[in-house]
């Protein structure tokens, strides 16, 4: 019978400390090698430049984390600023973890989990921030009053499938014995959540008949 492993990570942006939680074994650090340094030497450059280092050693530390991880079912990330949701995003964009359960915890030194008091700047969307990636600032405050806020991104999506009606009609043949619809004639009232009416892209499979077709319903 295989056990599931379990690993805690307790992280932030400069280091990363890993705990077998079932055998005690394996714990061990691993370290950004973005530092004070190394953003003080970007800057003297450009502040561009420094964003782009920190974002490529950023993915770097991910990526050595990750590693690790591909070695557990279960992984639990903790710490006080967003790395861990960072992390989990990055787990997220990669198949080879969608079979590892990964679970996330704010933490705070003397306020159990279940007595932080978590709030968002921006807590709902609508069709009008479809395809837009929004920065959502999470507060959490523990029983002290002290405040810690985090800015994650969001992105809106649109996966609601427009809904189609139609009617069903008669239509008589020309001089010529032919006949042509339209997807007018055949929509009755279709509608989308997020696109209106007037946007929406109408098609038909069949738009022509002839004598052949007489007294037949497709």
């Amino acid at each position: 019978m295989n056990t599931q492993k379990n690993l805690g990570i307790w992280m932030d942006h400069s280091s990363a400390d890993l705990i077998d939680i079932d055998t005690k074994k394996n714990d061990h650090s691993i370290a950004s090698q973005f530092n004070f340094d190394t953003k003080e030497e970007a800057l003297t450059r450009s502040e561009k430049g420094m964003h782009n280092k920190r974002q490529q050693m950023h993915q770097a530390y991910y990526k050595e984390i990750s590693e690790q991880i591909l070695n557990y079912d279960h992984v639990l990330l903790l710490g006080p600023t967003n790395a861990k949701s960072e992390l989990h995003n990055y787990l997220n964009l990669d198949l080879h973890f969608k079979d590892i359960k990964i679970d996330i915890e704010s933490t705070d030194d003397c306020t159990t989990v279940n007595d932080l008091v978590m709030s968002l700047d921006v807590t709902s969307f609508d069709c009008t921030d479809i395809g837009t990636t929004s920065q959502v600032a999470l507060s959490v405050t523990d029983l002290s009053g002290n405040t810690t806020t985090e800015t994650a991104d969001v992105t809106v999506v649109d996966i609601t499938e427009p809904t189609v009606n139609t009617q069903n009609i008669t239509i008589v043949l020309d001089g010529s014995g032919n006949a042509s619809i339209t997807p007018a004639d055949i929509d009755n009232g279709s509608s989308d959540n997020c696109t209106a009416v007037s946007n929406l892209i109408l098609s038909l499979d069949v738009t022509t008949f002839d004598i052949n077709d007489l007294g037949k319903t497709p």
